[in-house]
């Protein structure tokens, strides 16, 4: 990480790197919703979609604000995570599990953009920038309402169709895993 002269430039460094997460989130629910299996899924990451669409207009007023300009780079923790996202895509795993690892994915890119607009709202308003702080609590509001959506979306994943396909995945039922020894007074 280099090192910065001031903490404006520090905050525009976080600035920075969450619109261009924005930027990456928009584009990377764009090209997975296609293979997305289930329509309540789709229609979770749709809305999610439209989230990171307005969180990018927000906070591209923010930049106006300061009188900035967002530099043309992609966030490299976001980018990390859209690896893990691509390496689901060719794996050939049954849709509804390949549904929620990518779900999951989304949910993870959600709580990491939660966590820095937080940091911005606080230096925000630290530094006296109140209409700044507001945009980026709003945000964080919306962003905290669509990581509960995703994690709804999740957890029905698990509860209704997961346990059926993991089971007949798994060798001696459910809960058993391949390479797991049998116990003794168990018959073969």
């Amino acid at each position: 990480m280099r090192a910065y002269a001031t903490i404006h430039e520090l905050f525009y460094h976080h600035l920075d790197e969450l619109y261009a997460a924005e930027n990456q989130i928009i584009y990377a629910i764009s090209s997975v919703l296609p293979q997305i299996s289930q329509p309540a899924y789709q229609d979770g990451l749709i809305l999610y979609r439209a989230e990171a669409l307005r969180h990018r207009d927000l906070l591209h007023e923010v930049f106006e604000a300061l009188e900035l300009h967002p530099a043309d780079h992609g966030c490299s923790a976001v980018r990390s995570m859209l690896g893990e996202l691509n390496q689901m895509l060719r794996c050939n795993k049954p849709s509804l599990i390949r549904d929620l690892a990518l779900l999951s994915t989304f949910h993870q890119l959600c709580q990491y953009v939660l966590g820095q607009y937080q940091w911005l709202a606080q230096w925000a308003e630290r530094a006296n920038q109140l209409p700044i702080a507001q945009i980026c609590t709003t945000i964080q509001q919306q962003k905290t309402y669509a990581a509960h959506i995703l994690t709804k979306l999740c957890d029905q994943g698990l509860h209704l169709g997961l346990p059926e396909q993991l089971q007949a995945q798994t060798l001696g039922g459910f809960g058993q895993l391949p390479n797991q020894a049998r116990r003794r007074n168990q018959k073969r």
